[in-house]
C-alpha cells in the first residue's frame, strides 16, 4: 500500500493507480483457482494487497474534484453504496459457488468485478463538464456590502 502511495503521489493521474490496483486483486482472486493451496494462498494475499491499495487511493479522488459544499454527503453516499458490498458481496459469491458447484464461481465473480471496477474508475471523469454552471468564485457577482443607507425606510413605511 505504501509502495503504490508514493508511486500515486510521484505520478499523478490517480484513477489509473486505483484501475491498477484492482487489477493486482482480480488477477490474484483469478489466480488462486489455478494452483494449488499455497499457490491459491499467495495469489489470495496478492488479491488483498490489490484490494487494499485500491481502497487506501480511492477516496482522494472525489475529495479532489467535488465542491466542498456537497463533498460531504456525496463521500457519505460513497461509503453507504459502499457498505452494501458487505452484504451483496457474501451472498453473490455463495449463488455463484452453490450455482457452479465449486468455490471457483465465487472467485471467478470476484475477479470478474474487481475488473468492471477498473475500468469504470479509469474512465470515470473527474473534471467538470465545459459548459456546465460554474460556481467559482471567479463567475459569481460580487455581494455589495449592506449599509444603512438600504436600510432607510421611505415615507410610506416600506424598506428601500
Amino acid at each position: 500500500m505504501y509502495g503504490f502511495a508514493a508511486m500515486a503521489s510521484k505520478w499523478k493521474y490517480q484513477q489509473a493507480w486505483v484501475a491498477v490496483t484492482l487489477v493486482i486483486a482480480a488477477f490474484g482472486m483469478f489466480m488462486s483457482t489455478t494452483g494449488g493451496p499455497i499457490f491459491a494462498f499467495v495469489a489470495i494475499c496478492f488479491a488483498a494487497i490489490g484490494f487494499k491499495a485500491a481502497s487506501a487511493l480511492f477516496w482522494p479522488i472525489p475529495q479532489g474534484y467535488l465542491d466542498a459544499r456537497i463533498a460531504a454527503a456525496v463521500i457519505a453516499l460513497i461509503n453507504s453504496i459502499g457498505n452494501l458490498g458487505g452484504f451483496v458481496a457474501p451472498t453473490t459469491f455463495g449463488f455463484l459457488e452453490q450455482t457452479t458447484g465449486s468455490i471457483e464461481g465465487g472467485l471467478y465473480g470476484l475477479a470478474a468485478t474487481s475488473l468492471l471496477a477498473a475500468i469504470v474508475i479509469f474512465f470515470a471523469r473527474t473534471s467538470p463538464r465545459g459548459n456546465a454552471l460554474s460556481t467559482s468564485a471567479e463567475t459569481l457577482p460580487a455581494k455589495k456590502p449592506l449599509s444603512h443607507h438600504a436600510l432607510k425606510s421611505d415615507p410610506t413605511g416600506a424598506a428601500s
